[in-house]
Order: structure tokens, then C-alpha cells, then sequence
């Protein structure tokens, strides 16, 4: 069969769907035309003058070298934001009074601690479900994010329990020199 005989055939069998197609392409195209396509040309515009304006340098053109002295430099930055492993046990009692500020509690925790050798420090980490709502899970989440103990999120999952709570399953990792 070839292509005019199938378009024949679909023409004959049903031509309210053939025309209701044919309608529905050419708004399409007539949409793509008139709002699509000016808009795509105006956001590549306001995209280059940005880059211009702030002088943005592209990622090929960054040196390998520089690659990795910015990479040491994040990671020296990174240890210096770190406590002693000393101070452990006053992270755990922070955590504690975040957790109780929000209305939550956060049970028995068992940490499990790990030496990173290379980078000489040293790691724990723990996961646990809290339960609670939505504005003190958000609190929490806030505060562990801008706390200077830098306590890394490294999993967060939230899935709805019931009356109107949320079960928040969280994986946090406590760095220290």
C-alpha cells in the first residue's frame, strides 16, 4: 500500500478525525509560529547578554591545573569549617536541642564511625525516620543546614503517614578533623 492510498483510506473510513487532526496540526503550527518560536530567539538574546555582562569564563577553557587548585581550595575551605572529633559527643546534644526546638524527637541514634585516610578525617554517620509537619520538618531541615557543625545531608526521603504528618527517613554524616 502505498503512502496516498493509506491517506485515502483514512480519509474514507473516518473524516471527522482526518479534519480534526489536520485542525489540531495547523494550530500547532500556528502557535509555534506566533508564540514559540519569537520568545526562543528573545531567551537566546537575554542568555548571551548575560554571559556578556558577567564575563562568565566556559568551563572548556578552564585549565586543568586551575581545576584542581580550585578543587583544593573548596576542600581546604571545607576543613577548616571542621570541629575536633573531641567535640562529638556537643554535636550529638546540638542535634538533640534542634530536634526538641521543632517539636521532634529523634530516639536512640546509633552512629557509625569511619576514618577517611586520605583526607585524614574522620566520619559519622547515621540514619533515622522523624515524624512530624510540614513546618517542623522544614524548621529542622533549615537548621541543620545552616548550623556551623556541618551536619551533611546525604539521603532525604519524605513520605506521607497519616493525620496530616509526614515521615521524614534522613541519612546525616558528622565530619570532624
Amino acid at each position: 500500500m502505498e503512502k496516498a492510498d493509506l491517506f485515502n483510506t483514512i480519509k474514507t473510513y473516518n473524516p471527522i478525525l482526518f479534519f480534526s487532526c489536520l485542525v489540531l496540526i495547523l494550530i500547532n503550527l500556528i502557535f509555534y509560529g506566533f508564540f514559540i518560536s519569537p520568545r526562543q530567539k528573545k531567551i537566546y538574546m537575554l542568555q548571551k547578554q548575560y554571559i556578556e555582562k558577567r564575563n562568565f569564563e566556559k568551563p572548556d577553557k578552564i585549565s586543568k591545573t586551575s581545576q584542581y587548585a580550585n578543587a583544593l581550595k573548596a576542600l581546604n575551605g571545607f576543613k577548616k569549617k571542621l570541629f575536633p572529633a573531641s567535640s562529638f559527643p556537643n554535636s550529638i546534644d546540638e542535634l538533640n536541642r534542634i530536634f526538641s526546638r521543632h517539636g521532634l524527637s529523634m530516639g536512640q541514634l546509633l552512629f557509625k564511625a569511619s576514618k577517611i585516610e586520605n583526607l585524614a578525617l574522620s566520619k559519622y554517620s547515621t540514619s533515622f525516620t522523624v515524624t512530624g509537619n510540614y513546618m517542623g520538618l522544614k524548621g529542622l531541615l533549615a537548621d541543620l543546614q545552616s548550623h556551623p557543625r556541618l551536619f551533611c545531608i546525604e539521603k532525604l526521603a519524605f513520605e506521607k503517614g497519616s493525620n496530616g504528618q509526614i515521615n521524614m527517613e534522613i541519612s546525616l554524616a558528622l565530619y570532624f578533623n
